[in-house]
């Protein structure tokens, strides 16, 4: 349903958002593929994650990591580590004390073992990357 009410909303709307020109045509061809049938972002649920990824990815504008987002975010999947996104591979570079960005084949590698729990990982993984609170300063 999500895709159908951005579409409700309308281009004008959507970019008062803060969505791009581009971002805006995406989203509103989503709705259309979903309105047409193309694609069934309900039944997104009840499929494999690589099986998901494919039909996300089939629309025009969705790519790898939009797909694993809405897998991470919106179906809650366990098992989803967003190797090519660039906050997991600048958290694996410092996690394994690496002195360039590994490459995404390589955090797949790297990170294959955390698997069915991949998810936890990238939230782990990104938080790693917020810099440590600054203490309180202590009660007068």
């Amino acid at each position: 349903q999500t895709p159908l009410r951005g579409h409700a909303l309308g281009p004008e709307r959507l970019r008062a958002c803060g969505l791009s020109h581009a971002k805006v045509s995406y989203l509103l061809g989503l709705a259309r593929s979903q309105q047409g049938g193309l694609i069934d972002v309900d039944g997104l649920g009840g499929l494999t994650d690589a099986e998901a990824v494919a039909a996300l990815t089939a629309v025009r504008g969705l790519g790898r990591w939009t797909a694993e987002m809405f897998l991470l975010h919106q179906l809650r999947r366990s098992d989803v580590l967003p190797v090519g996104d660039v906050g997991i591979r600048r958290a694996v570079e410092r996690g394994w004390g690496l002195d360039t960005l590994p490459a995404p084949r390589d955090v797949e590698r790297r990170t294959a073992a955390w698997s069915p729990y991949r998810s936890y990982a990238s939230a782990l993984l990104w938080a790693s990357l917020r810099p440590p609170e600054t203490p309180a300063a202590p009660a007068r």
